[in-house]
Formats: C-alpha cells, structure tokens, sequence
C-alpha cells in the first residue's frame, strides 16, 4: 500500500477516483519549492510575506545583473521559507540565450520566456537527496 503525502499537481484524478498524490518525499519538497517560487509576496492572506518577487524583476531589461538579481532572490526566499533545502545552482535562461549543454534537454524557449533551473539537495536522516526543478515563466518583450 503506498501513502499519500500530499495531493499532486497539477490536480488529476487517479484511477481510484481521488486525486493523485505524491508518494515520496522529494515530490513533496519539489511540489512545495515549486508553489513557493511560483507564490508573490502578498498573495498569501494570513502569511503576506510569503513567496518572492522574482515576477517583478522579470520585467526588467534581460542582463547578466538580472540574472544575479534572479538568483539571490531565490535564494532568499528558499532560506526564509524552507531552510533545510541547499540550493546548489540557479541558472536563469531567457529566450534568445544559448542553452548550456547540461540543459539541451529542454525544449526550446518560446518568446518572451524565461526558464530557471535550479539544483538542490536536503537531507534525510540517511542520505542527500539532489534534484533539479526546471520553472518556465513568462516575461515582457524586449
């Protein structure tokens, strides 16, 4: 029998009729990093602080310093939020960019797109768990 630690998404119903659930404790971390980085600060009604406002910088000229900008927000956000999670790497790609060949994987960017991928790692009681959380998120024109 597997657990449920939490319900899935995007929300699907699984062939038992309820919703899908993770079953392993790094699809919940990865479920949980995705809702907070996709979360803006305010949102949240009772946790007005909570999330992060990479989408306001996503809206500013595409450079190497909103890249930084990009990243040390993230990183921010994850030490606030879910401290025990190491972020290893941020790489932010906006379309028109060249890929790095550790990410040729990804299909082509679309117009006005922006992908962060970032590494991390958290541990359990027995071992490091990395794992990579690739983000499409889209941007204003150039």
């Amino acid at each position: 029998m597997t657990v449920s630690l939490n319900i899935s998404r995007p929300l699907t119903i699984g062939d038992s009729g309820a919703f899908d659930s993770d079953s392993t404790i790094t699809d919940v971390i990865k479920q949980n990093l995705k809702n907070l980085l996709l979360t803006r600060k305010g949102e949240r009604v009772h946790k007005r602080s909570y999330g992060n406002d990479i989408h306001r910088l996503l809206f500013e000229q595409k450079t190497e310093q909103l890249k930084i900008s990009i990243s040390e927000e993230i990183v921010k956000c994850v030490s606030l939020w879910m401290s025990f999670i190491n972020i290893d790497s941020v790489t932010v790609i906006f379309s028109g960019d060249s890929v790095p060949d550790k990410f040729r994987y990804m299909a082509d960017l679309k117009d006005n797109e922006c992908k962060i991928v970032i590494e991390y790692s958290f541990n359990t009681s027995s071992k490091t768990i990395k794992d990579i959380l690739d983000l499409a998120v889209e941007t204003e024109g150039d």
